[in-house]
């Protein structure tokens, strides 16, 4: 018997622990592990453009029934000109919400369906909605962040969150990372 083959075996048998071991690791692919979560795209653009578009993305773990997701806009020189939902994930939804304020200069996303046992949306990743800014001249090089906030209107609250789909009706807090607009002149 020869000392390659009995060294051979074991090694093989090692590296294929590793390997199977190593590929179920419910991760992503990006080496991020999934999670509920929102985000906001980055973006560049110039002063005086218009037309230019954030998008907001968002994955979830669970099917929901629910989505809230306000957001809070912070800098100067442009305007929020829409909300649109359109080539996005939310498919016929009982309520569709896209509000802006522009005095608190926030932005309300929301959509629920009224039957959370047999209407709801799938677990899965992609678009939630694009908005829409319009950017003036005096909002030349200047980082317009985006971010997550709590909006009160009319005795209501909208905080970022999901509802599950269940009687229960949970609540899950998904994570949130900010986005922005950098304008360059």
């Amino acid at each position: 018997m020869r000392h390659i083959e009995f060294y051979t075996i074991p090694a093989l048998l090692l590296v294929l622990t590793l390997m199977l071991g190593c590929s179920n690791d419910d991760s992503t692919g990006s080496g991020e592990t999934a999670v509920d979560r929102v985000w906001v795209e980055k973006v560049t653009a110039h002063s005086g453009e218009s037309d230019v578009r954030v998008g907001i993305q968002f994955e979830n773990l669970k099917p929901i029934s629910a989505i809230e997701a306000p957001l809070k806009i912070f800098g100067s020189g442009f305007r929020v000109d829409s909300v649109s939902f359109v080539g996005g994930r939310l498919i016929d939804p009982d309520i569709l919400i896209g509000t802006i304020d522009t005095v608190e200069q926030t932005v309300v996303i929301a959509a629920s369906f009224y039957d959370p046992q047999n209407h709801y949306l799938e677990s899965g990743k992609g678009l939630l909605a694009n908005i829409f800014f319009t950017l003036l001249s005096e909002s030349a090089g200047q980082i317009i962040e985006i971010d997550s906030t709590t909006v009160s209107a009319n005795a209501t609250f909208n905080w970022l969150r999901f509802i599950d789909n269940t009687s229960a009706m949970q609540e899950i807090i998904p994570e949130f990372d900010a986005g922005e607009i950098s304008v360059l002149y």
